[in-house]
């Protein structure tokens, strides 16, 4: 039982996965297509946590190299009816530097 909680427990805490790319809005992004997270670092300097991200707009941003994150936030995490906002939260993480995520909420 031991082992089986620990293995479950390692494969949950390696599913972050960072975006690198230059974005004006995004300073740093790691998602987590698999429980539907993602933590985001902005250029202001708040960092924060989404909850109920859509997996396909997750794995969307992954295949597309090229898409800007700040369109996909902006079209992903902040609309009034977007899958984040009427089902997730958003928690501010508390971070102080976005070298720091992913946080642990």
């Amino acid at each position: 039982m031991f082992t089986f909680i620990h293995s479950f427990m390692t494969i949950n805490a390696t599913t972050w996965i960072n975006i690198s790319r230059t974005s004006d809005c995004v300073e740093h992004m790691v998602v987590d297509p698999i429980r539907g997270c993602v933590q985001v670092a902005y250029a202001k300097g708040n960092i924060y946590h989404y909850t109920h991200v859509s997996r396909r707009a997750i794995l969307n941003l992954l295949a597309q190299p090229n898409m800007s994150l700040g369109f996909w936030v902006n079209h992903n995490l902040l609309p009034y009816n977007c899958k984040t906002r009427i089902w997730g939260d958003c928690l501010s993480t508390g971070a102080l530097k976005a070298t720091d995520m992913p946080v642990a909420v």
